[in-house]
């Protein structure tokens, strides 16, 4: 993907374009959207955590994939590949709140079945942030 705001090539952050360079995600060259504060890292995955600029509060996004309906497990039984269907119904799920309660819900997420957590702090946190992430 390449970035709105600098024209730099970027990674895909479930289905916006995630800049290193400018800090989170650009609509335009003058509006960033979201604001990497930290980023969660363990077993179960990792997960950036931003301040969203629309409705002043944190975000964090994560994989989802629903479990199959009675009658899509039906169409499974009748000769379809699961692993396709399941992954063609994959989408992602976003938590809003305070940075606390996000990190909250973070934590167990990205630990995953592992036993430790990564949590670090993002260049483009602020002092607050970073005080209230005990970094």
């Amino acid at each position: 993907m390449i970035c709105q705001g600098c024209g730099l090539e970027c990674r895909d952050w479930y289905g916006d374009a995630w800049c290193d360079h400018c800090g989170g995600v650009m609509a335009r060259p003058d509006l960033l959207i979201f604001r990497h504060v930290a980023t969660v890292d363990g077993k179960g995955g990792r997960l950036p955590i931003v301040y969203d600029e629309s409705t002043s509060d944190y975000k964090f996004r994560y994989p989802h994939t629903p479990k199959p309906s009675e009658a899509l497990k039906r169409k499974i039984d009748d000769g379809f590949n699961p692993d396709f269907v399941r992954r063609r119904s994959a989408g992602f799920l976003s938590a809003h709140g305070s940075l606390d309660a996000i990190l909250a819900l973070a934590l167990p997420w990205a630990k995953g079945d592992g036993s430790e957590v990564e949590l670090s702090a993002s260049p483009t946190s602020t002092v607050e942030e970073r005080t209230l992430l005990g970094i």
